[in-house]
């Protein structure tokens, strides 16, 4: 299952296996035994499990693929019970995002295979909504004040940012220059991350978009793509770059401003994918062998690796500001399944 509606997303590309061999970055690393501190599930009767966040409750919301291999959301509650869940009219349902409420924001596709945006309350109710003149809509986060971020294409093929307030007022954005803006990530006041593709240099470079509408665009030394992928509430954030030869390594960016750039001991390439309020980032990586491992990398630089027990590949999304990771791992028959591990 794909989580991305507009091909133009070059990291995730790399992720499914586009990948070129590179020199690892060295730093302090743990591995854990197979299965320590994890927990893996399924919907009932689904074919593959895609879980893609996780709130400080512990419920966790993402895809699953049922046996007609049609796509519906799901939410799981920390003892496990599991309730799915459609947009009205919707061929395929794709949750990417949980608020501390409970509040569910993602896309769904129509008849037509037209993404809409989406937002799903805690108890179930789902509206559906599309910045003005959208032909596509993505909505990848919402925070706690129940604001969401997300990302849209025009009738003429531009994809822009934007930001949908509680009430349910959209705000279209786009950085200077930009030919091509993604939001990834919005904190608990409003902060949204994200990257864009600049009309200057071709490059993608990364966001902050403040609440007061002031933008701060970044880059990694040297790299041909920063894409910033999540933030937490003191506007640290965290993400990938790709370097000269297109491999894509992980990095964190504090809230002064200062990039530190990591890749899990063997790894030929790395993809942090979350980072919570205490600054420990979620991800996963690829070793010499092609196999994906999961990682957390903690405030301190040390970075622990872990498989679900049977794990061919392991794939993580979401972290909590406990610490629990969520995410996906595939077995020996080529079939997804969720996890939650607990550090």
């Amino acid at each position: 299952m794909s989580r991305e509606r507009i091909p133009a997303l070059s990291a995730s590309a790399a992720r499914s296996g586009a990948l070129a061999l590179c020199a690892a970055t060295f730093c302090m690393a743990t591995v854990l035994p197979a299965s320590a501190g994890i927990v893996e599930f399924d919907v009932g009767g689904a074919v593959a499990t895609d879980p893609t966040a996780i709130n400080i409750s512990g419920t966790i919301t993402g895809a699953y693929e049922d046996t007609s291999f049609a796509t519906h959301g799901f939410a799981r509650a920390s003892d496990g019970t599991i309730k799915t869940f459609d947009a009205s009219g919707a061929i395929a349902t794709l949750p990417n995002a949980i608020n501390d409420k409970g509040k569910v924001a993602g896309d769904y596709a129509d008849g037509s295979f037209t993404y809409h945006g989406f937002v799903r309350s805690a108890h179930g109710a789902i509206t559906s909504f599309d910045p003005s003149g959208s032909i596509l809509t993505a909505a990848t986060c919402v925070n706690d004040k129940d604001t969401i971020a997300g990302y849209f294409m025009d009738g003429s093929g531009v994809t822009h940012g934007f930001q949908r307030a509680s009430d349910g007022t959209i705000a279209v954005f786009d950085p200077t220059d930009s030919t091509f803006t993604v939001a990834n990530a919005i904190d608990r006041n409003g902060t949204i991350s994200g990257y864009f593709i600049s009309s200057k240099d071709g490059a993608y470079h990364g966001f902050l978009l403040t609440p007061a509408g002031k933008f701060r665009t970044f880059s990694v030394s040297g790299a041909i793509v920063t894409e910033s992928n999540a933030i937490n509430k003191t506007r640290a954030t965290a993400g990938v770059y790709a370097d000269n030869d297109g491999v894509y390594h992980s990095f964190a960016r504090s809230s002064a401003g200062t990039i530190t750039t990591f890749d899990p001991t063997g790894a030929i390439t790395s993809f942090a994918s979350g980072i919570n309020d205490g600054g420990v980032i979620a991800g996963d990586f690829i070793d010499a062998n092609h196999v994906q491992h999961g990682f957390m990398r903690a405030t301190d630089g040390t970075i622990t690796s872990f498989d679900p027990n049977g794990s061919t590949d392991t794939v993580a999304y979401g972290i909590n500001n406990p610490g629990v990771i969520t995410g996906h791992y595939v077995d020996s028959n080529n079939a997804d399944h969720g996890y939650v591990f607990t550090p």
